[in-house]
């Protein structure tokens, strides 16, 4: 039950955006990690709470031990989930972001190895046709293009732009995630024109626009549709 409680705390964190809703959730997901023992079978999905929330609580306070704690309970979360466990993909994804965080914190290039090991892992153990395979690979593609912006090397470049692109084409319905995956790399692809051939570029943008007939479908009210064409305005 507390755990419930955090996770509705953390979700109207989400859309009303209250701190106190946010540093609640951390403590009630907190308490429920704490109440329960060590050979709990939610174990592993507890400390993944904690860690989701405390990286939500540091990307809006910005402060380094919060993230520290995310890191440690996201890490833990993942060694006590099986391979073959269904939110072991997601568990990865949450850590890699975490350890993303921490190297643009901090600038250590084995945070940035690690965060694209654990996307990789997240990508790898998500089955085919998942409706999480496409996020996976445009976390994983974010990391990548981090690397990229750090040392400059442009086969990190190219392959980035490649997991992208493969992530605004995944076949699942996930069409929001597609099209963050479209934008993305459109935009690291116009900025970075001059090392990127005029048909990657074409074909990034040909995406954003493949996947706009599902993102505002017409059995989408008007209001819905306004408001889903209105977050593409740059890019179209």
């Amino acid at each position: 039950r507390l755990c419930n409680l955090g996770v509705l705390l953390l979700s109207r964190f989400k859309h009303l955006g209250n701190l106190e809703d946010l540093e609640l959730a951390v403590a009630y997901q907190r308490q429920a990690l704490e109440l329960a023992p060590e050979s709990h079978p939610y174990r592993a999905f507890y400390h993944s709470n904690v860690g989701v929330s405390l990286w939500r609580l540091f990307d809006h306070l910005g402060e380094h031990r919060v993230l520290e704690q995310a890191i440690f309970h996201e890490r833990l979360a993942v060694e006590l989930t099986a391979v073959t466990h269904p939110d072991r993909p997601l568990r990865h994804c949450h850590l890699g972001m975490s350890l993303l965080s921490r190297f643009k914190c901090l600038g250590d290039p084995k945070d940035l190895e690690k965060s694209i090991a654990n996307h990789r892992s997240s990508v790898e153990l998500t089955p085919e046709r998942h409706p999480n395979k496409s996020y996976a690979l445009r976390k994983m593609g974010n990391a990548i293009m981090a690397r990229f912006d750090h040392s400059g090397d442009k086969s990190d470049l190219k392959q980035a732009i490649d997991v992208l692109i493969t992530a605004a084409r995944e076949s699942a319905h996930a069409p929001f995630d597609q099209l963050d995956a479209a934008k993305e790399c459109a935009g690291w692809c116009t900025l970075n024109a001059a090392h990127v051939p005029r048909d990657t570029l074409f074909e990034a943008y040909q995406c954003v626009f493949n996947v706009l007939p599902q993102v505002v479908w017409p059995g989408y009210g008007l209001h819905r549709r306004f408001k889903e064409l209105s977050t593409i305005s740059d890019v179209v």
